[in-house]
């Protein structure tokens, strides 16, 4: 088990952007899956170890008394399908009553709805899903066997059951204007309120890495943090970083807020027995003016990014 006592004295000083105090716990290691992008099942060597779900409650029912929320810090939760039944039936039957949140692939939810539902009902609030990219085409590309229509499917079950979506993107750097506004409608129609947008990345040791090591502009690694672009852009480089930034600023702004409010309250006079179409997952207005506020001297940095950027010459090969 952790020695959580050797960090005890710092805790004070660690909590979410919400102020609530979490506690990091980890019932899996690795994946099976072999996405081209990701570093994870390189690290394990593609194994995928499980604890024992009697070992994790353990765990929760040993958390410092001030812990308000659990983090499963597993890259994938709930592939083992049985592994997470039992996990989520122990929890209700120890009468743990902590809020959680996970990571889930997008076709585990649409095969398994039931489990996500006697999930919420344990204390899940929250679900970090990879979507990656809105086209099928992409999607077979990085390898991530999923379809875009299962992305969509699992969006509706999350929004179903209140539960509150992290969604990530991958933004490739042969995006096009065309591309970003796409992109931006999606999230948009799909009422998601708290994407991740990533640009891909190439991590040292992972497939895309090493099939594409001639295309690679910049060979060192502190610029590999998903907000540099690595390969070339089809775009100026310039132009694909205010895109990026126009896609964040519109996907977090107050027209968009005050649209979402709107829609729902129509939807509701239209329909008085629906439950409200509000998102758990949509930023109170004060704390969208704040993070606006926290954001702009970040904003004024990063439109002059491409100036400092370690360009390598056309031809070389990264290290």
């Amino acid at each position: 088990m952790p020695a959580r006592d050797l960090t005890r004295q710092y805790r004070k000083g660690y909590h979410d952007q919400n102020g609530t105090r979490n506690a990091l716990v980890l019932t899996s290691r690795g994946c099976p899956f072999r996405c081209n992008f990701c570093a994870c099942w390189k690290l394990l060597g593609g194994k995928y170890l499980v604890r024992s779900p009697e070992s994790v409650v353990q765990e929760m029912t040993a958390l410092p008394e001030d812990i308000e929320q659990i983090f499963f810090a597993d890259d994938n939760t709930l592939h083992n399908v049985q592994h997470a039944w039992r996990l989520a039936r122990l929890i209700r039957e120890s009468g743990i009553r902590l809020k959680f949140s996970m990571f889930a692939r997008a076709d585990t939810v649409v095969k398994h709805p039931d489990l996500i539902r006697y999930l919420k009902e344990c204390g899940l609030t929250s679900l970090t899903v990879g979507i990656e990219s809105i086209r099928d085409e992409e999607l077979a590309a990085m390898n991530k066997r999923t379809t875009a229509a299962t992305n969509v499917r699992a969006i509706e079950i999350l929004h179903e059951q209140r539960i509150s979506i992290g969604a990530h993107f991958i933004v490739n750097p042969e995006f096009t204007r065309e591309d970003f506004d796409r992109l931006f409608r999606y999230v948009d129609e799909h009422d998601l309120f708290r994407p991740v947008y990533t640009v891909l990345t190439p991590y040292p040791g992972t497939d895309i890495y090493l099939e594409k090591q001639e295309k690679i502009l910049i060979r060192d690694f502190d610029f590999y943090d998903v907000v540099h672009a690595i390969f070339p852009t089809r775009l100026g480089r310039r132009e694909f970083y205010r895109e990026l930034e126009r896609l964040y600023l519109r996907t977090y702004s107050f027209p968009r807020y005050f649209r979402s409010i709107f829609r729902g309250f129509v939807l509701k006079l239209r329909n008085p027995k629906r439950s409200s179409a509000s998102r758990p997952d949509r930023l109170p207005l004060v704390k969208l003016a704040l993070l606006h506020l926290f954001l702009l001297p970040l904003l004024f940095r990063f439109r002059r990014i491409y100036k400092h950027e370690p360009i390598a010459a056309r031809g070389t090969v990264a290290s």
